[in-house]
C-alpha cells in the first residue's frame, strides 16, 4: 500500500514518524503504518458533514481542502489542508497503531460509585455497573475542536 497524499491521505508516513517521536512513541517505518494512515483518513472522512464549509470541488478524494470552513472561528484558506486537520488524522493513526478500534471502542472504565460532597469520588470496577465513561482519545477531542463539537459522542456503538 503506498500514501498518496490528498488522495488517500492528508500526511505522509514520515510526517507521522515525525509527529510521534517528541511524543515518545515510535512509529516503524513500515506498510503498518500506511496502513493506520489511510484507515485514519477513512475515519476522519466519516465526519465530512459536520466540518464547516464545503469541499471546494466535487471531485475531490478527501474533504480538505473547504470553502467556507472556519476552525476556532477562523477562515481556513481554500487551498490548504490546516493542520488541525493533519494533526488529528496523525492522532487517530497513533490510536490504530496501538490497537483501538474506532468503531467499537473498548476503552471504558465502569463506574460503580461517583460521589460529590466537597471532594470528588470515583471507583472503577467490572460487576453491578452503573454507568460507563469511555476514555477520551486525543484523536477524538481533536475532531470535536473540527466538527466544532457537532454530534460527537463517546458512547460505544
Amino acid at each position: 500500500m503506498s500514501i498518496t497524499v490528498n488522495t488517500n491521505s492528508y500526511v505522509t508516513r514520515q510526517e507521522l514518524i515525525d509527529y510521534a517521536a517528541p511524543r515518545g512513541v515510535t512509529v516503524d517505518d513500515n506498510e503498518q503504518a500506511d496502513i493506520a494512515l489511510v484507515n485514519a483518513a477513512d475515519f476522519l472522512e466519516t465526519y465530512d458533514s459536520q466540518f464547516s464549509g464545503h469541499r471546494t470541488d466535487q471531485d475531490q478524494d478527501l474533504a480538505w481542502p473547504r470553502d467556507g470552513a472556519t476552525i476556532r472561528g477562523f477562515e481556513v484558506p481554500d487551498d490548504e489542508v490546516p493542520p488541525l486537520v493533519k494533526q488529528t488524522q496523525m492522532e487517530i493513526a497513533l490510536d490504530l497503531l496501538a490497537g483501538v478500534d474506532l468503531y467499537n471502542r473498548e476503552d471504558r472504565q465502569i463506574v460503580t460509585r461517583e460521589r460529590v460532597d466537597g471532594a470528588v469520588e470515583v471507583e472503577f470496577a467490572t460487576p453491578n455497573v452503573v454507568g460507563v465513561r469511555l476514555q477520551q482519545s486525543k484523536a477524538l477531542n481533536l475532531l470535536r475542536i473540527l466538527t466544532d463539537g457537532h454530534n460527537i459522542t463517546l458512547k460505544r456503538r
